[in-house]
């Protein structure tokens, strides 16, 4: 379960210690002590180490930089509502794989829409799904409803990547099969929302279709 209130903690932190950088010219050292004092002040709180106030940095300029918040002072930006849906250890896995705040807010809606876990995320990451589907220009989500037009748009993945597959580049469509079935959860994954797992070779019958007379 998310907690929205760290995750806009963590918002406000970052978006403090870098107005103070700029007011004040606060360097590491400073972020180091402010460190201590937080741990001090909050004991047994987490997420209050140096490394995670770097991160909160981070985070705050990626995002506040690439998004449209209109006029707004620094100190004042406030973040988006899906930001506050997802957990904070996906928005460092996150900006530590994307450059682009569209490709990130890609993955953050992926997330959202698809509850996934980080290990989930961190192989949409590594597989470079943004590469392979985000970018593909198609108006199915505008003209079809939610679950329909997301797996209109995942059929226009390409490729699909089996990297996870250990058989050799010659092999039987049954050697294919089977090392398909060995890693049926990752083969569904890739495959995208809306597929499912029956069985092995089964049978499809399709209902008789009458004949029409003109």
């Amino acid at each position: 379960m998310v907690d929205s209130a760290l995750i806009e903690f963590y918002w406000w932190l970052g978006q403090n210690i870098v107005v103070k950088k700029r007011e004040h010219k606060w360097g590491d050292s400073v972020v180091k002590q402010l460190s201590l004092d937080l741990k001090a002040e909050f004991p047994g709180q987490k997420g209050l180490s140096y490394t995670n106030l770097k991160y909160t940095v981070q985070v705050y300029m990626f995002y506040s930089k690439g998004l449209e918040f209109g006029q707004q002072a620094v100190g004042q930006i406030k973040p988006p509502k899906s930001f506050l849906t997802i957990p904070w250890g996906h928005y460092i896995q996150i900006i530590s794989k994307c450059k682009d705040v569209r490709k990130a807010l890609f993955y953050i809606n992926k997330t959202i829409d698809g509850n996934w876990s980080r290990n989930r995320l961190t192989s949409a990451l590594k597989s470079k799904l943004y590469a392979r589907e985000g970018s593909a220009v198609s108006n199915f989500k505008d003209i079809l409803p939610t679950v329909q037009g997301q797996m209109a748009q995942e059929i226009l993945k390409d490729p699909y990547s089996f990297d996870f597959l250990t058989i050799r580049e010659e092999y039987h469509e049954k050697e294919l099969e089977d090392a398909l079935v060995r890693d049926i959860t990752r083969f569904l994954l890739e495959l995208g929302n809306g597929f499912a797992f029956v069985g092995r070779q089964m049978e499809l019958r399709m209902p008789a279709l009458g004949c029409c007379h003109l």
